[in-house]
């Protein structure tokens, strides 16, 4: 099984790809990224994961993300 989805022949079940990623992601507090749909947005946020969008390298992005702890990440 493929960890990541890797386009429409890997990944024909949306759902399912969405909540085998969340069910991956259960041990984090959060996820860095440069864009997340509203759809694995509200998944992540149903098992307690921020999403934190961020534009920049990923040193910054994580000193950024670590300073905003209304977001639940610190």
């Amino acid at each position: 099984m493929s960890r990541y989805c890797e386009g429409s022949i890997n990944c024909d079940d949306k759902h399912a790809t969405i909540e085998r990623t969340v069910q991956m992601l259960a041990d984090c507090a959060a996820v860095l990224c440069t864009k997340a749909g509203p759809g694995p947005s509200k998944s992540l946020a149903a098992a307690g994961i921020a999403v934190v969008e961020v534009y920049d390298r990923v040193e910054a992005a994580v000193t950024a993300a670590a300073a905003r702890p209304e977001e639940g990440v610190a």
